[in-house]
């Protein structure tokens, strides 16, 4: 019983692991020959210290249309997010603070949301995105009821959160 017990704590301990190990990880991209994040990521890992001065001054300077935002806030029960960008990709770097910053300011809830970093051929290593059809970054893909609505692709039309809105009409 008691290796039963000890067996599980392991297994346990071993999973946590490799979970943790699969979020922001970093990976040296040779023909840039800066490190990026590569595959599934959160806020953490972009405001982290490798790649958090572009975050923290594009969130900061942004500045969002507070009549849109409000509108939003009442549209997003429903809504899942999907966010692919290439830390190492000039809009990515640009347009991805300002959409936390907007995310923040509707309160969205972020288990709807999912964050993935491709290398400069727009593919993932732990895992494939072919099926997302990504040839640009970044890419903001919004869902409902799990089915497509919309994107926004590499930089907005008008902006970020009328983007945002027009999808959700």
């Amino acid at each position: 019983m008691k290796t039963f017990a000890i067996g599980c704590i392991l297994i346990a301990l071993q999973t946590f692991s490799l979970n943790a190990q699969e979020l922001n990880k970093v990976y040296f991209e040779e023909k840039v020959g800066v490190d990026i994040l590569i595959d599934r990521c959160d806020r953490a890992g972009l405001e982290g210290p490798e790649f958090g001065d572009y975050f923290v001054k594009e969130y900061e300077a942004y500045e969002f249309d507070q009549n849109i935002t409000d509108k939003l806030s009442k549209k997003i029960e429903e809504i899942s997010i999907k966010i692919v960008l290439g830390t190492w990709c000039h809009d990515s770097k640009m347009q991805v603070p300002r959409f936390f910053k907007i995310l923040d300011q509707i309160e969205f809830d972020d288990s709807k949301l999912n964050v993935i970093c491709v290398d400069r051929a727009k593919k993932t290593h732990a895992f494939s995105i072919e099926d997302l059809e990504v040839n640009y970054v970044p890419t903001f893909i919004f869902y409902k009821d799990g089915e497509e609505i919309g994107r926004i692709i590499e930089s907005p039309e008008i902006t970020l959160e009328e983007d945002f809105l027009n999808i959700l009409k």
